[in-house]
């Protein structure tokens, strides 16, 4: 990092810089007479950097100084682009040591591990808590460090975003390097933040929908435990004792495990033998159909044995 110029040079050079009136021209203006980003400029004056920077470092931001891209009104909302575009293209020239956030790339990285993961919702819930915290450390650093602004302009980008789908400012005012990066990440992660809700919500509905979909009639619920063979297991009619209230036992463990009403089941009981009786020629179309609602539930299941009892069955009851 080498000064060459004489001052003579220097007039010349802050001349020809001075004449020059577009953006894209005073940027150019640097990597051709300096061979330097103006990024790297930005980096090293920036107040933040000011004690950890070198004295060399020091030296050639007084040097450069004279330099310093100023935009007009017009140019500000392009200038700050500009900066946020070239920051990351240069950032690690720079040795800038924070995250810079993208979105689209948050998302992308987000779709690509998901798919290999069996709890989404859990996993979606964890990335959502890693943003929350980030957004805490952010509030906790403005609340106890009144020198630095960048945790102010990551709020102020992350809730606009959150709270109102709103861009951040850029056309209004001239933001110091690190701020318009402060105020890019917040609205980055509060968009990627969005997206992880949107996804939650996705799972957790289908889920819903799932879960509030066709269920088994008592009846159905009865001619599958019968297929299953565990309606004869809960029965042990040779263990039965005809004494004791079996029928109500029996009704009670069934409401455990299949959720319906205790009463209901204990009606059922009554009649199994009816609900069960698949080869009367007196069975009715409402009870073949619950027949078929079961094998339905048995195909879906891909139960080729118990499919072929049902099959016989159904057979039985056509007239």
């Amino acid at each position: 990092m080498q000064i060459n110029f004489t001052i003579e040079e220097k007039i010349q050079l802050i001349k020809k810089f001075n004449s020059l009136k577009t953006l894209k021209q005073k940027f150019k203006f640097w990597e051709e007479n300096f061979d330097l980003n103006y990024i790297s400029f930005l980096f090293w004056s920036n107040r933040y950097n000011y004690f950890s920077r070198s004295f060399e470092e020091s030296e050639f931001v007084f040097w450069l100084k004279d330099f310093a891209i100023k935009p007009e009104k017009d140019q500000i909302k392009n200038y700050n682009l500009f900066i946020a575009e070239q920051s990351k293209i240069h950032k690690n020239e720079s040795n800038v040591n924070f995250d810079i956030y993208n979105h689209d790339d948050l998302i992308q990285k987000f779709r690509d591990r998901i798919e290999n993961v069996v709890n989404k919702e859990i996993y979606i819930e964890n990335q959502i808590r890693n943003i929350e915290q980030k957004v805490f450390k952010q509030e906790s650093q403005r609340e106890n460090n009144n020198t630095d602004s960048r945790p102010r302009y990551f709020l102020e980008g992350y809730q606009g975003q959150y709270f109102n789908n709103n861009e951040p400012d850029l056309e209004s005012r001239l933001l110091d390097y690190l701020h318009l990066y402060s105020l890019n990440n917040g609205n980055e992660l509060a968009k990627f933040q969005k997206h992880l809700v949107k996804e939650l919500n996705k799972l957790k509905s289908k889920d819903k929908k799932q879960d509030s979909g066709k269920k088994f009639t008592i009846k159905q619920q009865f001619i599958a435990l019968h297929y299953l063979g565990a309606l004869d297991k809960i029965q042990d009619k040779e263990n039965e004792d005809e004494n004791d209230n079996t029928a109500s036992k029996q009704a009670a463990f069934l409401h455990l495990l299949t959720g319906s009403s205790f009463q209901n089941l204990r009606g059922a009981l009554s009649s199994i033998n009816k609900i069960l009786d698949f080869k009367s020629s007196k069975r009715s179309l409402f009870e073949r159909k619950d027949l078929e609602v079961v094998y339905k539930a048995f195909t879906d299941l891909g139960s080729k044995n118990l499919l072929k009892q049902i099959e016989e069955d159904l057979k039985g009851q056509e007239k």
